[in-house]
């Protein structure tokens, strides 16, 4: 939230210390007041305008309205265009946050997903196809929780992660082709991009 004052009729934004009357005040106190307390000295909070979906801000100023500090502000709507390649960089994202986030396979257990244990589940189920006398690993599910897994289990882990990593790009192709398919803004926005995802 930003603070202004009307000075000769206009609205000013503190953006420092403020004067009122002839009392000078740092502005890190305007955070201590109560907006009663400020506004009876004629400061202000200007709260932020809401902004619609499909839209930007294409300009805005402090204007006084009704006796207050205002934002007036002028919106345009963005093209459906970029609004599409917004919505498609918030799937990628939210794709990644559902990989790495770990998952409940059919045996009930937690498993991690997360880049580090790909990539050891990964060295290990490598490990174990490249070397077959090597029959079973130690494995720290945990600090200083050790269990011993057979190759079976280990190779059945690196399916497990690796069906989850696919079920959840399956699930952003097809997130994104309704967003390439979707005719206007709020077609596009009905996408949702944050149910149904693995894990």
């Amino acid at each position: 939230m930003i603070y202004a004052q009307i000075i000769a009729g206009e609205a000013v934004q503190i953006s420092g210390a403020f004067r009122v009357g002839d009392v000078v005040y740092p502005a890190a106190t305007l955070g201590q007041w109560t907006a009663a307390e400020l506004e009876a000295i004629g400061v202000y909070g200007v709260e932020e305008p809401a902004l619609a979906p499909g839209f930007r801000e294409a300009s805005r100023a402090l204007v006084v309205i009704a006796g207050r500090p205002t934002w007036q502000v002028a919106y345009e709507a963005i093209p459906l265009d970029e609004l599409k390649a917004q919505r498609l960089e918030e799937i990628a994202y939210r794709r990644w946050q559902a990989e790495i986030g770990g998952f409940t396979g059919p045996d009930d257990l937690q498993y991690p997903s997360d880049e580090l244990a790909q990539a050891k589940v990964n060295g290990a189920v490598t490990l174990l196809d490249k070397d077959p006398s090597l029959t079973e690993v130690d494995w720290e599910l945990g600090r200083n929780n050790w269990i011993t897994m057979p190759a079976a289990q280990v190779q059945a882990m690196g399916v497990l992660i690796g069906r989850h990593i696919q079920a959840c790009f399956t699930h952003s192709r097809g997130l994104m082709a309704q967003v390439q398919a979707a005719t206007d803004v709020a077609e596009l926005l009905a996408v949702d991009i944050e149910t149904g995802w693995p894990g």
